[in-house]
């Protein structure tokens, strides 16, 4: 019978962690190194493990949205990354599992909303199955006009600074699909329709 279980994934989890999002982005190990060393934390990643072998994961990196009204407190968001599950293994329900760890996690931490890029539209509805709604967009930025109606400036983690400058100097206004779950009444009423991304610096 297999043994199945939800986890915070741990620093001696990045070997595996890599090969898994390998697997499902492709993307080149000096990438990955620099994520691992700069934005990844064992109080924001959860993975499955089957049999002693880890089998799907996602990150849960914290974001802040900046106020609409001077003077009034942004709202403390998580922006869930790089959800992969090994393609043996998919179809079985594991994703799902942690995608309602992750709202545990959010719910504890006081996070208003937790939001998501998915890689292709036809996940779209599959995050629909959990909550998520596709009524937002994230545009790459690195300015945002606060007067500019129903959009706010989103800030992403300290720790991703490195990861992603000339990406988004590439990318610059690139408008992303993103899907929303809000956690709170004053998320749902002051989430707007567009959020402008950007890397503290």
């Amino acid at each position: 019978m297999d043994r199945e279980s939800v986890r915070p994934a741990r620093t001696a989890d990045i070997p595996a962690l890599k090969r898994l999002w390998a697997q499902a982005f492709h993307d080149e190990e000096a990438f990955l190194s620099l994520f691992f060393t700069e934005a990844f934390s064992e109080t924001a990643a959860f993975c499955m493990e089957e049999n002693g072998g880890l089998v799907s994961a996602l990150y849960m990196l914290p974001c802040e949205m900046e106020a609409h009204v001077p003077k009034r407190e942004g709202l403390a968001l998580g922006y869930l990354y790089a959800l992969a599950t090994d393609e043996a293994h998919r179809r079985r329900g594991y994703m799902g599992r942690l995608l309602r760890r992750a709202k545990e996690e959010a719910d504890r931490r006081g996070f208003a909303a937790l939001f998501l890029i998915p890689a292709k539209p036809s996940l779209f509805a599959y995050y629909e199955r959990f909550g998520y709604t596709l009524r937002r967009s994230i545009i790459s930025t690195d300015t945002w006009e606060a007067q500019e109606e129903n959009s706010a400036r989103l800030c992403f983690c300290t720790g991703m600074e490195g990861l992603y400058p000339k990406a988004f100097a590439e990318e610059r206004g690139r408008r992303y699909l993103a899907c929303v779950k809000s956690l709170t009444e004053d998320a749902a009423a002051r989430l707007p329709e567009t959020l402008y991304g950007a890397i503290p610096v």
